[in-house]
């Protein structure tokens, strides 16, 4: 499911849920001997975020454990874990590596919370 939590609101029944964004593409740089022609190889550096939630009622959780911290923590390493797996993303890049992972609380109401991660990738890619 590709969710921008700008436009489409966030829901319980959609988590937890795994979505991309691209932040910004680096200025494109020519490669090869044949730069200004139309076969010439152009380099890009991707830089995207990988965003992971999960939703936890607080009534589940008790004074001295946070469920959906665990449950976060366990999203954002198993993404990590896909990624190594597939090096070029199936084909679409040359190289891919996560510089950082930040954690989010974000309350909905007193009852029930999400906690997010954003994980930043940067991709290289040669087209």
């Amino acid at each position: 499911m590709k969710i921008n939590p700008e436009v489409i609101p966030l829901n319980n029944n959609a988590i937890p849920a795994v979505t991309v964004f691209t932040e910004s593409k680096s200025p494109i740089e020519a490669k090869g001997i044949m730069v200004n022609g139309l076969s010439g190889k152009r380099r890009a550096e991707l830089n995207m975020s990988i965003v992971g939630m999960v939703y936890a009622p607080n009534w589940i959780n008790d004074k001295t454990n946070d469920v959906a911290d665990d449950e976060i923590e366990y999203l954002m390493e198993n993404v990590e874990r896909i990624l190594r797996a597939y090096d070029n993303l199936g084909g679409n890049v040359n190289w891919h590596f996560p510089n950082s992972v930040t954690y989010h609380s974000v309350s909905w109401d007193e009852d029930t919370h999400f906690r997010a991660g954003i994980m930043d990738l940067k991709v290289t890619l040669l087209y």
